[in-house]
């Protein structure tokens, strides 16, 4: 169900471009679209829904730009929500119409996106292709944001892949995009992946540095799924250094702010953090009760994530299966197209053979479109793959050569 009371602001807005006979601007539409994209982080549900809408009003418009962000907007939430085979559908669907357009925003947008869905189905090759490809277009076009927003998910994408020389190399070029665009959230994400990083590599002094940065950042704009990520990370940390009262105070505060998000991965990973650090102090009556909250929740999770994965390996077989008909399908439209040029030439040459021919009575040659008189046989030959061999009728042995004619034998 949609939930915040943006959704109903949103959804009024709609009601009103749709009284007004779809009359307002196609800018007020971009707009209204945007609004709508940017509710995903919180709505994704909501999102979808009015999405819905501003597709059909700009299929209604004739509007092809409405039509392309309402489809990305569109695959967004289904990716959000962990649809992956409708949000691949959707945002190739608008890839193809920014493409039609030559919108390189759009283009480097809709790559991305598409970059992150491959990366969420663990296919780390085509994510890390349309990342590439986006950043290609978002260069060309000056876009520092996309540039920024693209750098940042191959971070991520490194990440996954524990190659994290280049994770860190990606992170710091997304902390300057994001300081140069002044965008307060893409740089406390940006100092949180560059904390993880160092953690990792042993460097705990300045993960803890760039940890707390980030956490003040997230602390002061509100933004809780960021803040419960930090404080879980230096909760860690803190309980590396043995400064237990500090570590109790960071996983208390993102458990409460995992839990007011709905973020289950990070309220499973407070509620751990929280056992082990009770258990470390001695206190194992606290340890066991925050086991039980962990334990009960991941093998809740577990099992939403066990169909999510069946699903998963069910949209990459559908995924290959789709690309490879489509290459079985060009492949066979190029054998067609050349049987179709053949037959053509041949169904030419069969036309120019067709119809009224003039031949002489006497000598049998034929009058060709010059209004020249030629031999019969030099006529087809020209015309057709026909090749002529010469030789004698019966009747002509007979009459030509009577001597060698069966009758005087």
């Amino acid at each position: 169900m949609p939930e915040s009371s943006n959704f109903e602001i949103l959804q009024t807005r709609i009601d009103e471009f749709r009284a007004s006979g779809n009359s307002l601007s196609q800018k007020d539409a971009i707009d209204l679209i945007e609004q709508i994209n940017a509710m995903n982080r919180t709505d994704s549900a909501g999102a979808c829904i009015l999405a819905e809408q501003t597709l059909s009003i700009s299929r209604e418009m004739g509007f092809d730009m409405g039509i392309a962000k309402s489809l990305s907007a569109i695959g967004i939430s289904h990716s959000y929500r962990g649809e992956y085979e409708k949000a691949l559908d959707c945002s190739l669907k608008a890839l193809a119409i920014f493409s039609a357009m030559n919108n390189s925003a759009g283009l480097s947008s809709t790559l991305n996106t598409i970059g992150i869905i491959y990366r969420k189905l663990d296919n780390y090759d085509k994510s890390l292709e349309y990342y590439t490809n986006s950043l290609l277009i978002s260069k060309k076009a000056d876009d520092a944001r996309q540039i920024a927003n693209t750098t940042n998910n191959i971070c991520v994408l490194y990440q996954d892949l524990n190659e994290f020389e280049n994770a860190l190399e990606f992170a710091r070029k997304s902390l300057h995009y994001f300081t140069a665009l002044k965008d307060d959230l893409g740089i406390g994400s940006s100092l949180n992946n560059i904390g993880i990083i160092l953690e990792f590599q042993g460097n705990f002094i300045s993960a803890l540095e760039h940890f707390q940065k980030s956490n003040d950042i997230f602390q002061r704009i509100g933004y809780l799924p960021g803040l419960s990520a930090t404080c879980n990370n230096l909760g860690e940390l803190f309980t590396r250094q043995k400064k237990f009262k500090k570590a109790k105070r960071y996983f208390s505060t993102a458990l409460k702010a995992a839990k007011d998000t709905n973020t289950k991965d990070h309220e499973i990973c407070s509620l751990e953090n929280l056992s082990i650090l009770y258990e470390t102090m001695g206190d194992f009556q606290k340890a066991l009760e925050y086991y039980i909250q962990y334990s009960d929740l991941k093998q809740q999770v577990f099992s939403e994530e066990s169909a999510k994965n069946i699903n998963q390996l069910q949209v990459s077989y559908e995924t290959e299966k789709k690309e490879k008909e489509n290459e079985i399908f060009r492949l066979r439209n190029i054998e067609l197209a050349k049987a179709n040029e053949e037959l053509e030439k041949a169904l030419s040459e069969v036309k120019e053979l067709s119809g009224l021919l003039p031949i002489c009575s006497s000598c049998k040659k034929v009058r060709a479109d010059s209004g020249y008189w030629v031999q019969i046989e030099k006529y087809i030959s020209k015309r057709s793959n026909t090749q002529f061999s010469h030789g004698l009728c019966p009747d002509c042995v007979k009459k030509l050569y009577p001597e060698f004619s069966d009758g005087n034998a």
